[in-house]
C-alpha cells in the first residue's frame, strides 16, 4: 500500500498548496463569467472583451471569427472556418479535422503555468464523429472506433459503445477498462459497483486507481453470488476473504474482522494485509491509543509483542507500550523511536514536539532528539 499512500500524500499537497495559492491571490478564484460568453452585444473571454465583432461563440471554450477558429484565445492552425463547430470542452471538427483540445501544466509549477494543447485526432472521421455524452468527458466514437482524450482505441460493436464510468465502456459483446479489453467481462450483465469494484454475473473485479501499485483491472477468485464488500481493501465470500484481489490463505469469512491500520484477525491468525502476522495473538491484539497521526499508526500490540508496521520488537513492558508521536513511544521504562531504544532518554520527561521539522523533534531534561538521536551524540 506504500504507492496509494504515497499517491494521496501527492493528492493532499497539491490541494494544500493550491490552497496558499487561492489565499495569497497568486492563484485567482474562478470566476463565474469564465469561458467564452455573450451577452448584451459584447463578447468576453474570462471577463474581458473581445474586440473582432465577427467573433461567434460556439460553447464556453470554442469560438470563430471570419478568419480563424479558437480554443480559449489559442488559434487552432488550418482550421475550416465555414464548418468548425465545438462539440464539448474539448473536442471540436470541421470538414477535414477533429480536434481534441486540453491545458498542460508543468510539474513544478503545476499552478503557476499552463499552455494550452491543440491535437488533431489521428483516423477520426469528422462526418461520423460524435461525442459521448454520458457524464464523463473525454470519450467520443465515429464509424470505425472509440477515443478517449484524442485517442483511439479499438472496440468490437462502435454502434453499441456505450459508457458505464469513468473508467469502463462497453458495447452489445464485450467490457473495456482503461480503453482495453476486459477478458471474459459479459457486458449484458456487467456493472461498477464503487470506486474499486465491479462484477458481471459470474465474476468479481478489483480495478487499482491510476497510480496505484495495483493498477490495473484483476478478477477476484471468489465465489459471485456470495461475494460481500468490507471496508476498503477487503472482501469476502461465504468461504474466504480477500485483501484487494488476493484470497488471503486460510482466513476464516466466518469469524474474520478488520482491525485497522493494515491488520485484520480471525478467530486463529492476525493479518497484515495478505499475509500472517507470526506468532500475533489474535484475541488481544489490537491498535493502541494515539493521537491520530500517520506516525502514531505505525505501532500495534498484543499481550505479548509490540510491532512496528508489521515487525516485532522487543519492549520491557507491554502493558504499558503506548505511542507518543512522530514515531515515538514509550513503555515507562525506555523510549523507543520505531523499533529502536532511544538511547538515554529519560520516560519521565521526554517530551515530542508537535512538528517533525527543524533541529529538533523531542526532548527531555538530558536533552534534545531528533529521529531518536540525541543531538550532542550526533
Amino acid at each position: 500500500m506504500k504507492t496509494n499512500s504515497l499517491a494521496i500524500l501527492f493528492r493532499i499537497t497539491k490541494w494544500c498548496v493550491r490552497m496558499v495559492l487561492l489565499i495569497t491571490g497568486i492563484l485567482p478564484l474562478a470566476r463565474c463569467g469564465s469561458g467564452y460568453k455573450e451577452k448584451g452585444g459584447k463578447v468576453t473571454f474570462n471577463g474581458e472583451e473581445i474586440a473582432d465583432k465577427s467573433f461567434v461563440v460556439l460553447n464556453d471554450v470554442f469560438g470563430k471569427t471570419d478568419t480563424n477558429a479558437y480554443y480559449k484565445r489559442s488559434i487552432i492552425p488550418d482550421a475550416d472556418i465555414a464548418t468548425f463547430t465545438g462539440l464539448d470542452k474539448h473536442y471540436a471538427k470541421d470538414k477535414f479535422v477533429v480536434y481534441y483540445c486540453d491545458e498542460e501544466r508543468e510539474g513544478q509549477n503545476y499552478y503557476l503555468t499552463k499552455h494550452n494543447v491543440i491535437n488533431r485526432v489521428k483516423g477520426a472521421e469528422p462526418a461520423t464523429f460524435s461525442v459521448m455524452d454520458e457524464g464523463y468527458e473525454g470519450y467520443a466514437k465515429d464509424g470505425k472506433q472509440a477515443y478517449f482524450k484524442g485517442k483511439g482505441f479499438e472496440v468490437k460493436d462502435v454502434a453499441t459503445l456505450s459508457v458505464i464510468s469513468a473508467r469502463f465502456v462497453k458495447d452489445k459483446y464485450q467490457v473495456y477498462f482503461d480503453q482495453s479489453l476486459v477478458k471474459g467481462a459479459d457486458a449484458g450483465s456487467f456493472r461498477v459497483l464503487n470506486d474499486c469494484y465491479a462484477r458481471d454475473t459470474d465474476r468479481i473485479y478489483y480495478f487499482g486507481h491510476p497510480g496505484d501499485l495495483y493498477k490495473g483491472i484483476h478478477e477476484i477468485p471468489c465465489q459471485a453470488a456470495s461475494f460481500t464488500i468490507l471496508d476498503y481493501p477487503y472482501s469476502k465470500d461465504a468461504n474466504a476473504v480477500f485483501y484487494l484481489y488476493t484470497r488471503i490463505k486460510n482466513a476464516d469469512a466466518a469469524s474474520f474482522s478488520i482491525i485497522g491500520n493494515n491488520f485484520s484477525r480471525d478467530k486463529d491468525h492476525v493479518y497484515s494485509g495478505a499475509n500472517v502476522l507470526a506468532g500475533a495473538d489474535a484475541a488481544t491484539f489490537m491498535i493502541p491509543p494515539h493521537d491520530g497521526t500517520a506516525d502514531d499508526m505505525n505501532y500495534s500490540k498484543d499481550k505479548y509483542h509490540v510491532y512496528w508496521k508489521d515487525k516485532g520488537f522487543p519492549v520491557a513492558d507491554v502493558a504499558a507500550f503506548a505511542p507518543l508521536k512522530l514515531d515515538y513511544a514509550t513503555d515507562g521504562r525506555d523510549v523507543y523511536h520505531k523499533s529502536r531504544i532511544v538511547k538515554g532518554a529519560d520516560p519521565a520527561t521526554f517530551k515530542v514536539y508537535d512538528h517533525g521539522y527543524g533541529e529538533a523533534d523531542a526532548e527531555d531534561t538530558k536533552g534534545k532528539y531528533l529521529k531518536g538521536v540525541k543531538l550532542a551524540d550526533q
